[in-house]
């Protein structure tokens, strides 16, 4: 069940990529992710996240796939939405897109770090950024596309310190 749920998830993050802009795109992501949906939760790991990303369809299967994996997951659509969050709450870790329409995903790192020092930040990219993404105070870099396993990997990490 698990790994399908796995492959559900790989395959609508597929989908969202190469159907964006296609009428029926909201529709087919729709029924993947109800199908996810339809998942065990593996365990409650009682650990906070908060996803940001500019794109609806990757947050809602970023999003789920770390509440399948236990996570309590709350998403941002944009780093505005991002910083309103976190002046409110605390989170463990910050998973943030780096390419997003203003604020960027380094200006939003900047107020993230700016709001508190200590919190823990995973970047999101296409592309090899990781000693900058860590020079600029986040604790790694998870490119994409990744998979379930990637990115539940990602985040332990992430949590862990590692």
């Amino acid at each position: 069940m698990i790994v399908a749920a796995l492959l559900l998830v790989l395959a609508a993050a597929l989908l969202a990529v190469r159907c964006a802009r296609a009428a029926n795109c909201q529709e087919q992501l729709r029924t993947v992710v109800e199908t996810v949906q339809s998942g065990l939760v593996i365990r409650d790991r009682g650990q906070r996240l908060l996803v940001v990303d500019d794109e609806q369809a990757v947050n809602e299967v970023t999003h789920q796939v770390l509440v399948r994996a236990g996570y309590d997951v709350t998403s941002a659509i944009g780093g505005d939405g991002a910083l309103r969050l976190v002046a409110g709450q605390s989170f463990d870790l910050v998973l943030l897109d780096v390419n997003m329409p203003a604020p960027d995903g380094w200006q939003t790192l900047h107020g993230l770090l700016k709001e508190d020092p200590r919190q823990r930040v995973l970047m999101v990219s296409g592309h090899a950024l990781d000693e900058e993404a860590c020079r600029r105070g986040a604790r790694g870099l998870l490119l994409k596309p990744f998979d379930a396993q990637m990115l539940t990997d990602a985040v332990e990490g992430a949590l862990a310190g590692a």
